[in-house]
């Protein structure tokens, strides 16, 4: 029995912390606040960016150096500059018009 009683504190508890969390979080959004990660940088920009440099001919280390990444993001970016020119390349095979 006394255990039962502990359990149902512990839920009543559990309500209570989650309606003061909301009421919070929603007190935060009238006064204008954004909770959350800030955003990243733009991932156009950053490709405008990574392809400039890449067609200079620097290295994955270089080029992070310059646009003050890490050089795990470079390879990503590249890696979707990949992915995005093969399926121009496909578009065109098929006949289709691509928009540059």
């Amino acid at each position: 029995m006394l255990v039962a009683m502990f359990a149902t504190f512990a839920s009543l508890e559990r309500a209570k912390i989650s309606e003061r969390t909301l009421s919070g979080l929603a007190k935060a959004r009238s006064q204008g606040r954004v909770g959350g990660r800030p955003k990243a940088e733009e991932n156009a920009t950053l490709l405008k960016v990574f392809t400039k440099l890449k067609s200079s001919g620097l290295s994955v280390r270089k080029i992070a150096a310059e646009m003050e990444i890490s050089p795990t993001t470079v390879q990503k970016l590249n890696q979707q500059q990949l992915r995005y020119n093969r399926g121009r390349e496909a578009i065109r095979a098929s006949g289709a018009d691509v928009h540059t």
